[in-house]
């Protein structure tokens, strides 16, 4: 991250006190109910927890009929959304990991979840393949293309872990993630200039539920980032 860059993120304006509740209150009420309080433990609990979260965030503010679009590998996170009483139609978008529609069809929110918890969390010096993705940065490569999807609210939820050998722990890695997200994301303000972006950096010791860090921003302005 240059000088400019880490400035503007140091100097960041938060958002209204709500926008954050509103985000912490869900969040902390789906890892009551679905872990008792801890975090998911492994990719199909994390891709479980973000369709959910996904479904109650627009839940909360409509009283519309509502309908949601993932497509789930692993039987456990079917297995989950099922036990929580939520249908979905059984297919993906436009490349987008989870979509809510209205009853309009009308898309509310778009969410992307990388669960891989040891992706490269610094900004990655090779250009971005709008067709292949890029193999070095999941992490980004997952963030680009929702910041490129037009929707009302975006939704990026990431599992972060120490690398193999316990050389970078994860407690840097997500701060590092952190900061290269909240950089991306003021250096393409204008792809989601219309939309509210929310972001979930979990770690990857489902113990450690004090160390979330939640993010916001709203519509192209800097991410502020708080504790869970």
């Amino acid at each position: 991250m240059d000088a400019r860059r880490r400035d503007e993120y140091r100097l960041q304006r938060k958002p209204k006190g709500e926008k954050m509740n509103d985000l912490r209150d869900k969040v902390n009420s789906l890892l009551g109910h679905l872990f008792g309080g801890n975090l998911p433990e492994d990719q199909p609990e994390t891709t479980a927890f973000s369709m959910i979260l996904a479904y109650e965030l627009c839940r909360s503010s409509t009283n519309a009929k509502l309908k949601l679009f993932a497509a789930p590998k692993k039987s456990k996170t079917k297995d989950i959304v099922t036990k929580y009483g939520l249908s979905y139609e059984h297919r993906e978008r436009d490349r987008i990991d989870i979509l809510v529609f209205d009853s309009s069809d009308t898309v509310t929110l778009a969410c992307e979840s990388e669960a891989f918890p040891r992706h490269f969390t610094g900004s990655d010096p090779f250009p971005i393949n709008e067709r292949t993705g890029n193999p070095r940065n999941g992490y980004i490569w997952d963030f680009h293309k929702l910041l490129k999807f037009s929707a009302p609210r975006l939704l990026f939820v990431a599992r972060v872990g120490t690398t193999k050998g316990g050389k970078h722990h994860w407690s840097v890695r997500l701060r590092r993630l952190e900061q290269s997200l909240a950089a991306y994301a003021l250096e393409n303000a204008s792809d989601w200039a219309q939309s509210r972006l929310d972001i979930i950096l979990l770690p990857e010791e489902r113990h450690l539920k004090r160390e979330v860090r939640l993010g916001a921003g709203l519509k192209g302005r800097p991410i502020q980032f708080e504790n869970l």
